[in-house]
Formats: C-alpha cells, structure tokens, sequence
C-alpha cells in the first residue's frame, strides 16, 4: 500500500518521515487492516495493535523502533492516550486498564466489567471515563490515573460513543440507537457534574468535533437507504450550520465511520483550523451507471465546511485525512 501526503489542490507535498519494523503476524485485525497505529500527543511513542494468534495484542514503540515491554493481549482492543504521553487506558475485551508506555507495564486495572462503547474517553485534565452494565443499562463512569474508585457520571439505557469536546471538559456521548443497527439516536454533552442536554437526535452514523470544539460534524445516512450519506455541521447548542452534499463513503472510509471514536484519535477528517473537511468516496450526481461503462472510482473530496460550498476533488483516491500541519 502506498500513501500519499498531498495538498488541498492535489500537489504532492514534500517531507520527512521515520521508519519502525514491527514483527507481527501476516493476518489481519479486520477486513483490509493489518494492524492499527496511533501516535502519543508529544509523538514520542507509538502503540500498535496487532494479530497474536485467536487474539489482539496492544505493543509500544520508540520513534526509533525500539519496542517496550509485554504486550496487553485481549479483543476487541481500544485506546486513548493520556494527554501527558506518559499512560495509554486501554479497553481490551471486559477490561479497562491504565499502562505506562515507556515500560508497557499495567499499572492498575481500572474496570474488569466494561462493555457497551470502545475506546475510552480521555480529556486534556486527565479524567478517564468508560461504561458498565447496570439494570439493563449502562452507567458512565469516571477516574484518573491517580484515583482507585470510579465515580457514576451519567446512565443511559443503551450503548454510546464516548469523547471529549476538544478544549474542553464537557463529555460527548452519542448514544446507540435501539432500532437501527450501527446508527446513534442522539447525541449529548455532560459536564463535571453530570448535568447534560441533548445537542442533536438521530439518525447519524459518525461525529468529529473540530479542534476547537465549537463545532460538531455529524455523518447522517440518506433516508432513501441507497448507501449515500451526508455531513451536518451544528454548533454546540444543535443549530444545524450548514449540510454537504451526498456522498457514498469508499469502503474505507466506512470503516472509519464504524469505529469513528478510534480512528479520530489517529486519522482526522477536519484541518487544523477547523474550516475543511475531507470525505472519500464518490458522488452520485452526474455519474455514469457501472452497467453503461467504466464504473465510476472512489476519490477524496475535501468540503469548506459553510453554507453552499460544493466538494470539491482533491485526488483520486479511497481515504484522505489531514496531518496537525494541514496538509492532508
């Protein structure tokens, strides 16, 4: 696979990049994964998840390659880092523990009974939140790295996405949908002290704060059900901005969209001024039915995120996001 960095108008753009080898096993952790990298905050250490046999296994690694202690084993695996770069909380199978990566040990075992989200929410101060069963539901629950007792936030009666909104110590939690599978029917903010208001209802499918946390992209299927789907940019009180034009996600970026909480940690579709989006995909507007010709091929579009701006191509291509220095 080659990987391309490339500008909003499609020239290449130059750069430096340092190499790691990892030995990992040749199968897959999903359909066209190998395996999944994400970078600490101060890009000094990279985790790595990895095949090992019928089970994953989280491994950590200097910028120089040099890999540090023994990998956490479970599955499914998700993780976020610690703002500081020092711990990584890690969600593997049941369990939610805190490592530090310097010497991939587990420090503490924070939950043996975590389920309904994937990777743990973690905001700039150092709260850690995560998800258990309780009667029928789930209550949201919060901890530090430095505290032993986890603290009820919020319940909510299904599954949920768990995040931060960026600059922010408000919670985001979109909540699963009991009737459309894959789909959230909501989405809210919790504060400290657990007061919380919904900011939008169903369906979407995906959602990525901007930078600054003043805006929020929703990704929201079409209702004609012919696999299109649309980006809707609201504002932290659910004013709806502003609406792109449709799309149908490249399978690629379908993946990010099922499991958007992890891959935003890593791959992410706003610029750093929180102005432009990118999407992969194709349009369906004024294409040519596969039946008639060639068929039409996936490219990434990248969408100012105001009112009547069209998608504009970037590149032929099946994924694109953007770098910290701008620059997709």
């Amino acid at each position: 696979m080659e990987l391309v960095e490339l500008g909003t108008d499609g020239a290449s753009a130059t750069g430096t990049a340092g190499t790691f080898a990892a030995s990992v096993e040749s199968t897959a952790i999903a359909p066209r994964v190998p395996h999944y990298v994400l970078w600490s905050p101060d890009g000094s250490l990279l985790s790595v998840v990895s095949r090992a046999g019928e089970t994953l296994e989280l491994g950590f690694f200097g910028s120089d390659g040099r890999d540090f202690g023994v990998p956490v084993n479970g599955a499914p695996i998700f993780s976020t880092w610690m703002a500081d770069s020092h711990f990584l909380v890690a969600h593997a199978g049941p369990r939610v523990t805190l490592i530090e990566a310097t010497s991939g040990q587990v420090v503490r075992s924070i939950s043996d009974a975590a389920v309904g989200f994937r990777a743990p929410g973690v905001s700039a101060s150092g709260r850690v939140v995560y998800a258990e069963p309780r009667l029928g539901g789930l209550r949201v629950m919060q901890t530090t790295a430095s505290e032993f007792d986890g603290t009820e936030l919020a319940q909510f009666g299904s599954g949920g996405v768990l995040a931060f909104r960026p600059e922010s110590e408000d919670l985001t939690v979109g909540v699963a949908s009991s009737a459309e599978a894959g789909a959230l029917s909501g989405l809210w903010l919790i504060s400290t002290n657990g007061d919380r208001r919904r900011v939008s209802g169903g369906p979407f499918v995906a959602y990525a704060w901007s930078p600054k946390g003043d805006r929020v992209a929703l990704v929201v299927p079409s209702q004609s059900g012919d696999g299109r789907h649309y980006v809707q940019i609201i504002d932290e009180t659910g004013e709806v901005l502003c609406v792109s034009e449709a799309i149908v996600p490249s399978q690629e970026f379908r993946l990010w969209l099922a499991f958007f909480d992890q891959y935003a940690q890593s791959h992410s579709l706003w610029d750093a001024a929180g102005r432009t989006l990118l999407l992969s995909g194709r349009r369906v507007d004024d294409s040519v039915h596969s039946g008639f010709g060639d068929p039409v091929g996936d490219k990434v579009y990248a969408w100012l995120a105001e009112r009547n701006q069209p998608l504009e191509m970037v590149a032929p291509g099946v994924s694109g996001f953007f770098s910290k220095q701008e620059l997709p």
